[in-house]
């Protein structure tokens, strides 16, 4: 691994640490509280405005395009056609789709729209770490 593939890890890893702890509190620890005080729809429409969307946005950008750069950087493209490039294309599908979801800036009324967000995070993870194995 060069020294390039080693930075581009480290900035994958605290990127998606920052973006996964973020995700997880808001979705089980403050939305359900502030929908049991009554003050989720005056939050959430602070929360989304696009100052905050700026700051998730460099995290959740930054995760997928180092992701991409990484596995460049890996010689993924020499491995297409095995285990490994099978699990990095089919991370990088959902990887696209999310990103492409979010700096969409879709409403939270789009539940399933979410629910499919938040489902491929999962998804991509899974990938990464079968693509661990793979390697």
């Amino acid at each position: 691994m060069t020294a390039l593939s080693y930075v581009l890890q480290y900035l994958h890893i605290v990127c998606a640490a920052f973006w996964i702890g973020s995700l997880l509190y808001t979705e089980l620890i403050l939305w359900p509280r502030l929908r049991a005080i009554g003050e989720l729809a005056r939050i959430q429409t602070a929360l989304r405005d696009v100052r905050m969307r700026k700051i998730m946005g460099v995290f959740i950008v930054g995760t997928i395009v180092t992701g991409f750069a990484r596995g460049l950087t890996g010689g993924v493209l020499d491995r297409l056609f095995t285990p490994y490039g099978v699990l990095f294309i089919g991370g990088a599908i959902f990887a696209v789709f999310m990103m492409t979801w979010w700096l969409a800036f879709p409403p939270r009324s789009l539940k399933m729209g979410w629910r499919l967000f938040y489902a491929s995070f999962w998804i991509v993870l899974a990938f990464m770490i079968g693509m661990r194995f793979a390697a």
